[in-house]
């Protein structure tokens, strides 16, 4: 089992901002340093200590995941075009994994462009590492080659912006991307690698909304996925959706948003070669015995009146069905 590292810390190496970059230091070996500052000093989380990341400032850098049956941390350095591991024993830089697109700046140049640059999403499960890059492909690394022949596949997901959060299985033979930057946004359901010692990944199904929920030129998104193992089934987070409630407005160029989020639920043994579309809620199909419905395919969607009480929240379930 892996975790993914974005917002919780993995106490001495998470907090990226004290990965240290842009070093004038000779050797393969970079050790753990002292605190500089940028971790809070006044809650649970404490910094233990810095590590040292060769090459460029970390100006841009993106999801970081750790692998504790390897015993290292990966972080999505944009700066540096590559994913960073860590030894998370010895709290020492061992390797930037590179071939990334690296940082690209928005047209005027003085910001970087997120929704093109990469590495963004990283996660992984045993030899085999996942990451998304800034040219909406995803990169299959292979943790035990060397660094000139570790990415042994790079899969394009039909799309023209990064390939950003993604989940696996447990098993590690099912993963879950989202390009969220996408309009409208999409996920893709890959299968993946496993505990195989080759590479074999490739796409099922490109994963769309119905527009009547999450309608294109409003710069709605898909955000993070995970795995439940329980229900079997991927969780994927949706932020706004029209219609939610009814009449709300979910263009944030046409004023406040007043629209709610909601939850796409895939049950990967239902989706459809090819493209699998999630459509509306059917009041229908609601059973208050189950959590899962007779579709698999659906999104829950969360109606609060008045928002945003939380007590007065009621999930409803969205099937294509």
């Amino acid at each position: 089992m892996s975790a993914r590292l974005s917002r919780t810390s993995l106490a001495a190496i998470v907090v990226a901002p004290m990965l240290v970059g842009s070093l004038a230091m000779s050797g393969a070996a970079f050790a753990a340093g002292p605190c500089n500052g940028g971790a809070p000093t006044t809650t649970e989380t404490k910094c233990l200590t810095a590590v040292q990341i060769p090459g460029n400032p970390l100006r841009s850098f993106d999801i970081s995941w750790v692998n504790p049956h390897r015993g290292e941390y990966y972080l999505g350095d944009r700066s540096n075009k590559g994913i960073d591991v860590i030894d998370t024993n010895t709290l020492t830089f061992k390797r930037t994994i590179g071939g990334f697109v690296g940082v690209k700046l928005n047209a005027a140049g003085t910001a970087v462009d997120n929704n093109h640059s990469g590495p963004d999403g990283v996660v992984s499960h045993g030899r085999w590492l996942y990451a998304g890059d800034g040219d909406s492909t995803l990169k299959v690394i292979d943790l035990d080659a060397p660094n000139a022949s570790a990415i042994t596949q790079t899969l394009p997901t039909g799309g023209t912006t990064r390939v950003d959060e993604m989940a696996l299985t447990t098993d590690g033979e099912m993963l879950l991307t989202a390009n969220n930057a996408e309009d409208p946004p999409f996920g893709n359901l890959f299968a993946a690698n496993g505990d195989q010692n080759f590479s074999s990944v490739h796409m099922i199904s490109k994963i769309v909304i119905d527009p009547a929920i999450v309608p294109a030129d409003a710069g709605l998104s898909i955000e993070q996925p995970a795995w439940d193992p329980t229900t079997k089934r991927f969780y994927v987070s949706v932020p706004i959706i029209a219609n939610n409630p009814k009449g709300c407005n979910f263009d944030g160029t046409k004023g406040t948003i007043t629209c709610h989020g909601g939850l796409l639920v895939v049950d990967p043994t239902t989706v459809a070669p090819g493209t699998t579309v999630f459509g509306a809620f059917n009041p229908a199909m609601t059973r208050a015995d189950r959590t899962v419905l007779r579709s698999d395919r659906m999104t829950i969607c969360c109606w609060a009146a008045p928002r945003p009480t939380a007590a007065a929240t009621r999930a409803r379930w969205s099937s294509m069905r």
